[in-house]
């Protein structure tokens, strides 16, 4: 009963917000493969998807940790290179995504992955980049690969909110088929 008035409750916050509501299985096309992202229960609200990539027939699976992802589009100066989630062209045969997280009750968690779609494999990974304050659906990305993330909170703001959140710009580096990251000072 706690469980159908929570989720009840849930899809109606969902429908009145920015973000789109939670999906079991969300699937994307993208330039040269397709982007899947499945909950392993089957419930669209557990933090349980598993990626994968499909290459034609092949399936090649993002070691990255079970969680609940939601697509977002990027609000920035470079083609996206799928049409819900965001992936961003890194160099001949590279593309790196940019996965949003659910981190409730927290803002969304950026993770990364760096796929060489020649040869049909998962280069890199990194979790838990930083915060994402948006609360639409979109990343804020600026030059190929800076985006607007939480660096910092406000101490002893008088309130749990958004505008405490203080955002700054994290760079995102491709070197030797690594990804790597730097607060831009």
């Amino acid at each position: 009963m706690f469980r159908r008035i929570a989720l009840n409750l849930l899809i109606c916050l969902a429908a009145h917000a920015e973000m789109p509501a939670p999906a079991a299985e969300i699937r994307d096309t993208c330039r040269g493969f397709e982007l899947i992202a499945r909950s392993s229960s089957g419930d669209a609200f557990e933090d349980d998807m598993k990626l994968t990539l499909v290459f034609g027939e092949e399936r090649v699976a993002i070691a990255l940790p079970p969680a609940l992802y939601t697509a977002r589009h990027s609000l920035a100066d470079v083609t996206n290179l799928c049409s819900s989630f965001t992936a961003m062209n890194a160099g001949p045969d590279r593309v790196l995504l940019f996965l949003s997280r659910n981190s409730r009750p927290q803002f969304d968690r950026l993770d990364l992955a760096l796929i060489d779609t020649a040869n049909h494999r998962v280069l890199d990974t990194r979790t838990d980049i930083g915060e994402i304050k948006t609360e639409g659906d979109l990343f804020v990305i600026r030059r190929t690969f800076d985006v607007r993330l939480i660096r910092e909170y406000l101490d002893n703001a008088s309130c749990d909110c958004a505008e405490a959140a203080i955002e700054d710009w994290m760079r995102i580096t491709i070197a030797s088929d690594k990804i790597a990251t730097a607060w831009i000072r």
